[in-house]
């Protein structure tokens, strides 16, 4: 999420910090990201498609999640991004909306 919120690769600078003690990136967080997790075993109202569709250019990323992390933060995640929090907002109302 630091990478999506600031445009850049925090594990080649963590390299950089480790290798050389320095940290190259200019960084200034021009974007509100946030982690918006589902479960399987809930019914949601709108599906990944409507997802995609309504909220395709806020989300930087969606996968299903690894099995050892699913009982903390869900069977499938999507990072959200925007420069207005409530589009941040607005999506993790929409993705968690229960039928």
């Amino acid at each position: 999420m630091f990478n999506y919120a600031n445009d850049i690769d925090i594990y080649r600078e963590w390299a950089r910090v480790v290798a050389r003690n320095e940290f190259a990136a200019s960084w200034s967080r021009p974007y509100h990201c946030g982690y918006i997790g589902r479960k399987w075993s809930k019914r949601y109202a709108h599906s990944h498609e409507e997802i995609l569709q309504n909220f395709g250019p806020l989300i930087a990323h969606h996968e299903e999640m690894n099995s050892i992390f699913r009982q903390a933060i869900g069977d499938y995640g999507y990072l959200v991004r925007s420069k207005d929090v409530e589009e941040v907002l607005a999506a993790a109302r929409y993705i968690h909306r229960t039928a």
